[in-house]
């Protein structure tokens, strides 16, 4: 319930229409908040639904780094 809490205010945060959480342009901070988001989205359990993640693992994914060590399919 905590992780799903914090998911969400990371979604609210990506509703303003930037891509990355400093913005317009991927910076270090999305290097750990995307390994976490990952995680979240490949465990099973339940989970809202939060379009703004999922739109922002798509960005992360089309990073050839990103799915070499995060969108890879592991936990």
């Amino acid at each position: 319930a905590d992780w799903n809490k914090q998911m969400t205010r990371l979604a609210t945060h990506l509703r303003s229409g930037d891509p990355y959480l400093a913005g317009k342009n991927f910076t270090l901070a999305d290097i750990p908040a995307g390994m976490l988001v990952q995680r979240w989205m490949v465990l099973d359990f339940d989970k809202p639904k939060l379009p703004e993640l999922d739109a922002y693992y798509a960005r992360l994914g089309e990073r050839p780094g990103y799915r070499l060590h995060g969108c890879n399919g592991m936990p």
